[in-house]
C-alpha cells in the first residue's frame, strides 16, 4: 500500500510539474513601473487648490453693548490639494477643504475679525488674545452676507508648471459641485469647466494592505513658504507604508499611513507606490497626546462610490498588455490537452497494478450512516467563533484636517476675488 501511495504520489506531482512548466511559458503581466514614472504620472493630475472664505462675527450683547455689533466683512484664506478623476475636468479633495461650515474658517474669521478690530483701536493687544478665545469657546456665530447665510465660499485651482499633461497654468476658478462633511466621509467633488481634456488618476477598487507602499502627494504649505514666492509651487512626494485600516465611531472607514502629511497636503491623491492608483484622499493627522504624527488617508472605495454616484465616469486601469500571438495560445493549449492525457493514462495503469480489486461493499467507516455525526444547533455560530465587541476607535479628531494653511503671497491668484 505504501508503494502505491508512493507511486501515485510521485504521479501526482507530475501533473502540478507540467503546470508550472505551461506558467513559465506565459507571459507575464506589466512590470510595475519604477517611481519616477509614477510620480511623473501623478504630477500631470495633482492640482494646488486655493480657497477664500468671506463671512461676518456677530459680537454678542454685553452689559456695557446690549445690542452687540456685527464686524465685517472679514476675507480669509486656505490652500488644499485635488487631483483629477476624469476627462472633463471633475476634480476630486478633502470635504473640509471646502466645507463652508467647518470649525477652522469659522475660527479663522473669528480671529481676524477681532484682529482687525484691534487694528481700528477697537481692542487692546491683550484684550484681544482674551477675545479671540472666548470668541471660539463660545462660538460666537460666524455666517454670510444675508441673515443665517453660509459664509462665502471662492475656490479656484492651478497645476505646477513645466508638467507633462498640464490643462491649468493659471489660477482658475472651479465649482464646488458637492461634499461630505468631515464626519461623514471628508471627500468632495469639483469642476473645471470650458478646460481641454483632462488626465485622471485611477482611483483603486481596494484599500491597501497593511505594509503596502505607497506615496501621499500634496501642495505642504511650509514648502511655499520655503521657496520663491513668484513661482506655482511644486508638488511634494511623501514615501510610506499603509499602517492599519480603521473605523470612526461615526462609522467611516479609513487607512492609517505613515507618509508624512503637513497643512496644505488635504485632499491630494495617496497613490500605490509602483501602480499610481489612488489609495486614498489625504485627510487629517492627529498630534495630540504624542510626539508622533499619525496620518490618515480616506477610504478608496468609498471614494470610488462617492464619485461614481455623482456622475463621475471613472478611469479605469488599462488591460495587461501581452505580445504572444493568438496561434501560440492555440498551441500551448493542445500540448497541454495531449500532455494532460498521457498523464492520466499512467495514473490508471499505476492504480490498476497496485489496488486490490474493489470489495463488493463500501470499507467499514467509508462513510457516515445517515443522521449520524456532530449537528450544528440551529441559529448556532459556526464552530470556533467567539463574537467580539468591536473596539472603539480610540483616535479622536482634534481639528487638526491636513488643509487649512495659507498658502504663501505668490501662491495667491493674481487678481483679487471674493468681495
Amino acid at each position: 500500500m505504501s508503494t502505491a501511495m508512493q507511486k501515485f504520489a510521485t504521479v501526482a506531482a507530475a501533473p502540478a510539474l507540467a503546470a508550472a512548466g505551461l506558467a513559465l511559458l506565459v507571459p507575464s503581466t506589466a512590470q510595475a513601473e519604477d517611481t519616477t514614472t509614477v510620480n511623473d504620472s501623478v504630477k500631470s493630475s495633482v492640482v494646488q487648490i486655493y480657497a477664500e472664505w468671506t463671512g461676518y462675527l456677530q459680537v454678542p450683547p454685553t452689559a456695557d453693548d446690549p445690542q452687540g455689533m456685527w464686524l465685517g466683512p472679514t476675507t480669509v484664506n486656505s490652500s488644499c490639494s485635488g487631483f483629477f478623476v476624469d476627462q472633463t475636468g471633475f476634480i476630486a479633495t478633502a470635504g473640509h477643504c471646502v466645507d463652508p461650515d467647518g470649525s477652522d474658517v469659522k475660527e479663522a474669521i473669528r480671529a481676524q475679525s477681532l484682529a482687525d478690530l484691534a487694528a481700528s483701536g477697537g481692542l487692546s493687544d491683550s484684550e484681544l488674545e482674551t477675545a479671540t478665545e472666548v470668541a471660539n469657546a463660545q462660538q460666537w456665530t460666524v455666517e454670510g452676507k444675508d441673515n443665517g447665510a453660509p459664509i462665502e465660499r471662492h475656490i479656484e485651482v492651478v497645476q505646477a508648471p513645466n508638467t507633462d499633461g498640464t490643462v491649468v497654468d493659471s489660477w482658475t476658478t472651479a465649482q464646488v459641485v458637492t461634499f461630505q462633511k468631515f464626519e461623514d466621509g471628508d471627500n468632495a467633488l469639483l469642476k473645471l469647466s470650458g478646460v481641454p481634456e483632462t488626465t485622471p488618476l485611477v482611483v483603486s477598487a481596494l484599500a491597501p494592505k497593511d505594509g503596502q507602499d505607497l506615496t501621499a502627494v500634496g501642495f505642504p504649505a511650509n514648502i511655499a513658504r520655503a521657496t520663491d514666492m513668484t513661482r506655482v509651487q511644486q508638488p511634494s512626494f511623501k514615501s510610506g507604508t499603509a499602517s492599519s485600516q480603521q473605523v470612526s465611531e461615526s462609522g467611516v472607514a479609513g487607512t492609517e499611513i505613515n507618509a508624512d502629511l503637513s497643512g496644505g497636503m488635504s485632499g491630494g491623491p495617496t497613490v500605490d507606490a509602483e501602480t499610481g492608483e489612488v489609495l486614498g484622499v489625504n485627510s487629517y493627522l492627529l498630534t495630540q497626546g504624542s510626539q508622533q504624527n499619525f496620518n490618515f488617508i480616506t477610504n478608496a472605495p468609498a471614494l470610488r462610490s462617492f464619485l461614481a454616484s455623482n456622475g463621475v465616469q471613472l478611469a479605469e486601469a488599462p488591460a495587461p498588455e501581452s505580445g504572444t500571438p493568438v496561434w501560440i495560445w492555440g498551441a500551448i493549449g493542445g500540448a497541454a490537452a495531449v500532455l494532460l492525457a498521457a498523464i492520466t493514462a499512467v495514473i490508471l495503469r499505476v492504480r490498476r497494478k497496485a489496488d486490490p480489486a474493489p470489495p463488493s461493499h463500501a470499507p467499514i467507516g467509508f462513510g457516515p450512516p445517515v443522521g449520524s455525526g456532530p449537528q450544528q444547533p440551529t441559529g448556532a455560530a459556526p464552530y470556533g467563533y467567539q463574537p467580539q465587541p468591536q473596539p472603539q476607535w480610540v483616535a479622536q479628531y482634534g481639528g487638526q484636517p491636513v488643509g487649512y494653511a495659507p498658502p504663501g503671497p505668490g501662491n495667491a491668484p493674481s487678481t483679487p476675488v471674493g468681495r
